[in-house]
C-alpha cells in the first residue's frame, strides 16, 4: 500500500525538505574540507560555475532522458491495445465463422445445432466478462478455463463428423461402439 502513494509522497517531501538538507550538505562539505577555506562572495562564484553545466547539460539530458522514457511508455501500450484489439476482432470472426458453419448443418440435426449453439454462447459470454475490468486474478481462477466450451463444442462437432463420414462410407455403429461395414 505504501508503494503506491510513494511516488506521490517522495516529491513532496523533497520540496518541503530542499533547505534543511542544502544546509546539511554545505555543513557536512565544511566538515569535511576542515574548513580551511571561507566563500568571500556568500557563494556567488559556486553559482556562476555550476549554472552553465546545469543548464547547459544536465537540464537538456534530463529533458530528452523523460521524454524519450514517456515515448516507449505510450508505444508500448498503444501497441499492447492494437494487439488486444487484433486478438478480439480474430476471436469474433472465428465465432462468427462457426456460427455460420453450424447455420449450414440441416434441418434435422437441430438438437445438435442447438447444443453446438449453447457451447459458443456459453463462450462469448465468457469471452465478454472476462474482458471487463476488475477482474482479479482469484476470480479468474474460480471461473475456470475458456477450453471447456470449446472442448466440449470439438467433442460434439467431431461426432457429427464422424457420424457424417460413416454414413457416407456404408458404416454403422449399431449400437456397438465400433464402425461395421
Amino acid at each position: 500500500l505504501a508503494l503506491r502513494y510513494l511516488p506521490f509522497i517522495m516529491p513532496i517531501l523533497a520540496y518541503s525538505s530542499y533547505e534543511s538538507t542544502a544546509k546539511l550538505f554545505e555543513k557536512t562539505v565544511e566538515i569535511i574540507s576542515s574548513n580551511n577555506w571561507v566563500a568571500v562572495d556568500g557563494g556567488q562564484y559556486q553559482a556562476n560555475i555550476i549554472t552553465p553545466a546545469i543548464n547547459g547539460l544536465v537540464v537538456p539530458s534530463m529533458a530528452l532522458l523523460f521524454a524519450t522514457m514517456t515515448s516507449n511508455t505510450l508505444n508500448t501500450l498503444r501497441q499492447r491495445q492494437l494487439d488486444i484489439r487484433t486478438s478480439l476482432n480474430t476471436e469474433s470472426n472465428d465465432l462468427r465463422m462457426l456460427s455460420t458453419m453450424l447455420d449450414s448443418l440441416p434441418d434435422d440435426l437441430r438438437e445438435v445445432k442447438n447444443h453446438l449453439r449453447e457451447y459458443l454462447i456459453q463462450y462469448a459470454s465468457r469471452v465478454i466478462a472476462e474482458s471487463r475490468p476488475g477482474l482479479t486474478v482469484d476470480l479468474h481462477m474460480f471461473i475456470g478455463s475458456m477450453d471447456t466450451e470449446m472442448n466440449g463444442f470439438l467433442a460434439v462437432w467431431n461426432k457429427l463428423s464422424m457420424s457424417s463420414y460413416a454414413i457416407e462410407q456404408g458404416f454403422s455403429t449399431r449400437g456397438t461402439g465400433t464402425w461395421d461395414k
